[in-house]
């Protein structure tokens, strides 16, 4: 019996430093209705928005979820990365 095939989109999921525990939570409950998300350490601020292309690419996902604190205030980004298949 075969299976059908399923589009499977992985989800990078990850926050800069400086976020509070609201947020915090916020992203995992986010986390917990995304079955095919990648977790992400922490991002430095100090780094471009660029480097989360090199980021998604390493752990093989399509898109990019990023929270970012800014005083008391929370920014969610999108990302939709270009993966490119080297050969």
């Amino acid at each position: 019996m075969q299976t059908k095939w399923i589009n499977k989109q992985r989800v990078l999921v990850f926050a800069s430093r400086g976020i509070s525990h609201r947020d915090r939570h916020l992203m995992e409950d986010l986390k917990k209705l995304m079955p095919h998300h990648k977790p992400e350490a922490k991002m430095e601020r100090s780094k471009t928005l660029s480097v989360v292309n090199e980021m998604c690419e390493m752990k093989n996902c399509s898109k990019a979820i990023m929270f970012e604190g800014r005083k008391r205030k929370i920014c969610i980004f999108g990302f939709l990365t270009s993966l490119m298949v080297q050969v």
